[in-house]
């Protein structure tokens, strides 16, 4: 699964969606954290994180946009027991 996430400033932090699952609109404190707290808000809807699960940002600096291709997430919950 690919999903890009729609990063835009918010005040201090940074204000995330991801349209192509409804619902899924988060925020992080800095850019580099954006996939993480995306791959969590997904699997805290979901209840799972598919695999692969692959994050490409859009980032909106005001008058530049920033376009990065996705990487892939792995669940932080995997082989934890």
């Amino acid at each position: 699964m690919e999903l890009i996430a729609r990063v835009w400033r918010a005040g201090d932090s940074w204000a995330v969606e991801v349209t192509e699952v409804p619902g899924l609109v988060t925020r992080a404190r800095h850019v580099h954290e954006v996939v993480d707290v995306v791959a969590t808000a997904y699997e805290q809807l979901t209840g799972a994180l598919p695999e692969p699960f692959l994050v490409a940002l859009e980032v909106d600096y005001g008058d530049a946009w920033l376009h990065r291709s996705p990487w892939p997430v792995r669940s932080k919950w995997k082989d934890m027991w």
